[in-house]
């Protein structure tokens, strides 16, 4: 998978888990350091802006997001981040009435 269609099965896997009410869903990830495995916290926001968590329907859900994210590996193995480090962590939000997705990466 290249980085598009990483971002595409995100903002997709990230629709389909959406509580109806949702209009934002917010997932914020760690990745521990040996890459093995993943924390996720998932949160939505409302019409009304109010803020409350869930749990995806399927434990598939986590599996199949850390698959995603372990693009950093890759990129990381690759030395596609030059000097730079590799990020640790990130915040995922999927704008449900845009289909628009956006991540901001954490680094230590």
């Amino acid at each position: 998978m290249n980085g598009d269609e990483v971002y595409l099965a995100i903002g997709e896997m990230l629709f389909s888990i959406a509580p109806n009410e949702a209009k934002f869903v917010v997932v914020d990830a760690e990745i521990s350091k040996g890459n093995d495995h993943c924390k996720f916290l998932f949160d939505y926001i409302d019409a009304e802006g109010k803020k409350d968590w869930f749990s995806p329907p399927s434990s598939r859900v986590d599996s199949d997001l850390f698959d995603c994210l372990l693009l950093k590996k890759e990129y990381s193995e690759k030395g596609l981040v030059g000097d730079f480090p590799v990020w640790v962590g990130c915040e995922l939000s999927f704008n449900v009435e845009r289909s628009k997705l956006s991540i901001d990466f954490r680094y230590e």
